[in-house]
């Protein structure tokens, strides 16, 4: 490592001395971009980062399963993933868990709230995920995740449930974001599969992907 290098290591606060163990990796917008598939460059360095004894966990937004468990999978078949922001931290091979669970209390309130709004909420588990909108957002969604597009009641997803997503118009993100989340931590995000909407995230309060990777390092 050069002195500017060594320099510029230091500003973040890594210590050029100490061997890189973990490397986290997202997925939209890092390993896929809007054509939804990974450049073989990617693979290319996760193979290089492997055989150099790096630790590889994927950090997504998107549930441990579909796709996204397919791309965990190739990235490390064995070791612990965070996703869902954060809410589900899960050993592939053996399904061990980890994940924060939102009370019962809460997805009450955020059933109630989808009703009452005709809003498109989305509950999900380790597992599966539920939704009740029969909109064209939710179907194409259900297609950028690898699953099939299947409307149920939120009460037909059994428990535990780790964590809920909104996803509404970039103009209703200010109304929504200001309303009351009472113990959740409330994160939005975009995509390049749905540009024109943001993903609300909502998570235990105090659970989010930094949480996730410091159980994870311990491991």
């Amino acid at each position: 490592m050069s002195d500017v290098q060594q320099q510029r290591a230091g500003a973040i606060g890594l210590d050029s001395r100490r061997p890189v163990r973990m490397v986290c990796l997202d997925v939209d917008g890092t390993m896929l971009g809007a054509s939804g598939t990974v450049r073989d460059a990617v693979w290319h360095a996760v193979e290089m980062a492997r055989r150099a004894g790096i630790q590889l966990t994927m950090c997504s937004g998107r549930p441990g399963f579909g796709v996204t468990r397919e791309l965990a999978h190739r990235v490390n078949a064995t070791g612990w993933h965070c996703f869902q922001n954060g809410a589900s931290i899960v050993r592939l091979h053996d399904g061990q868990s980890q994940s924060a669970v939102l009370d019962d209390d809460i997805i009450r309130r955020l059933v109630a709230r989808a009703r009452e709004t005709n809003r498109l909420l989305e509950l999900y588990t380790d597992t599966h995920y539920v939704t009740e909108s029969e909109t064209r957002v939710a179907r194409v969604h259900a297609e950028v995740l690898g699953l099939p597009y299947a409307p149920q009641r939120y009460e037909a997803l059994p428990p535990p449930i780790v964590r809920a997503q909104w996803i509404v118009p970039h103009h209703e993100l200010n109304a929504l974001v200001a309303e009351p989340h009472d113990g959740l931590e409330v994160s939005p995000a975009t995509g390049p599969a749905l540009p024109e909407h943001v993903f609300v995230n909502l998570t235990r309060r105090g659970v989010d992907k930094g949480y996730a990777l410091r159980v994870i390092a311990a491991e």
